[in-house]
């Protein structure tokens, strides 16, 4: 006779009714066990994958925030261009932006660029300004 599932075929046995035994009994019962295993297993590596990617995007944003800071100091600090406080804040820029220069090529651009006019570095960081706060809305979004 076939056992439950069909997994295990039994002689008859006298004391238990339809050919099945306590071994097909434990054999029905431990594969239960291990596929109930198998679908928390992967139940719990979905959860992990999904906290890992939002830790990567709320680092990712918290990296655009830190360039928006920077961008924000060379705005306040546009009449400076030229002298060492425009330099290093660059500098704080240049390091900032490592990894996220594909994401922020008007920041990236900054980093190039050599205004000669408070006017002209206005300029410049401002469309900078809008970028970030466009990348941080897209980020917010998703």
């Amino acid at each position: 006779m076939t056992a439950a599932l069909g997994l295990l075929v039994c002689a008859p046995c006298p004391t238990h009714p339809a050919g099945t035994s306590t071994d097909t009994t434990l054999l029905l019962i431990s594969t239960l066990a291990a596929a109930v295993a198998a679908v928390a297993a992967v139940v719990a590596l979905w959860f992990a994958w999904q906290t890992v990617r939002d830790a990567r995007a709320e680092r990712r944003y918290r990296r655009v925030e830190r360039v928006g800071r920077i961008v924000e100091d060379l705005y306040t600090k546009a009449s400076l261009v030229g002298t060492d406080r425009w330099a290093a804040d660059r500098n704080r820029l240049g390091h900032a932006l490592v990894g996220l220069t594909g994401r922020l090529p008007k920041c990236a651009a900054l980093l190039r660029a050599m205004p000669e006019t408070s006017q002209d570095a206005t300029q410049l960081v401002s469309a900078a300004r809008d970028e970030v706060r466009a990348e941080l809305e897209r980020l917010s979004k998703s």
